[in-house]
């Protein structure tokens, strides 16, 4: 059901090219590493307190 969401969701972060991607624990796995796979450049880990500061 939500893998089907992934490739499209994919498609579509692209297109504003972000300059990081921070994928949180509600994407999944298999979203997280369709993001790794796709914009490895742009991914940023994230943890339990992990803090960002832009």
């Amino acid at each position: 059901m939500f893998e089907e969401a992934i490739e499209p969701t994919i498609t579509e972060l692209q297109k504003p090219d972000p300059r990081y991607i921070i994928p949180c624990h509600c994407t999944g796995w298999k979203g997280t590493n369709r993001i790794i796979n796709t914009m490895p450049e742009k991914f940023m880990q994230s943890s339990v307190g992990t803090t960002f500061n832009f």
